[in-house]
């Protein structure tokens, strides 16, 4: 049975996804049609918001998937250690 704070986290969680993907199909769409000068700048501003979106994605989705399915998926082993595509994600996102 699913909690309503985990639906209501999770929920949040993919709307929050959603707009950082949106920014960063528009920022990507409007750096097509700036002047070389103004790409040197915005370059570096479009790949600081794929790179949000992409390490939030890992641990976010794996996040979403535990809630929906209750099944922690299990990414790899380190060691004697079990790894969690969540806790692989944060590690993820702890880089971004």
């Amino acid at each position: 049975m699913i909690r309503s704070l985990d639906l209501s986290t999770t929920v949040f969680n993919l709307a929050y996804l959603a707009v950082i993907w949106a920014m960063a199909a528009l920022m990507g769409w409007r750096y097509l049609h700036h002047s070389p000068a103004q790409r040197r700048v915005s370059r570096w501003l479009l790949y600081a918001v794929l790179m949000l979106g992409a390490g939030d994605l890992f641990h976010l989705v794996a996040r979403a998937l535990r809630t929906f399915t209750g099944v922690e998926g299990i990414a790899g082993v380190w060691g004697e250690q079990e790894i969690s595509w969540v806790g692989l994600g944060l590690f993820a996102t702890s880089f971004t």
